[in-house]
């Protein structure tokens, strides 16, 4: 290989790939507008009206709503007490 293609020293002190720091976005178009709700969409209508008749035909409320909101953090965990392999180990000690 040529020795002009390979490079024997350097200037640079500092490694470019780890000394890159993500810079903040200009204001380069706005992000504060009103966006109009028109409303619900046709298809979202008609999906709960077909939630609504099933449920009436198999007599059970499964609770499907748009309007729930999720609460915050994770979902409890299940306390199903301790198995019997876990019982054997203390009672092993």
């Amino acid at each position: 290989m040529p020795k002009d293609f390979i490079q024997t020293s350097s200037s640079i002190e500092r490694e470019p790939l780890l000394s890159w720091n993500p810079s903040a976005l200009k204001g380069s178009h706005p992000t504060d507008y009103y966006v109009p709700h028109f409303g619900r969409d046709q298809d979202t209508k008609d999906t709960l009206e077909i939630i609504s008749n099933a449920e009436r035909y198999h007599t059970v409320d499964w609770g499907l709503t748009l309007n729930k909101k999720k609460k915050a953090g994770p979902p409890p965990v299940p306390n199903f007490g301790r198995d019997s392999e876990i019982v054997d180990t203390i009672d092993n000690f």
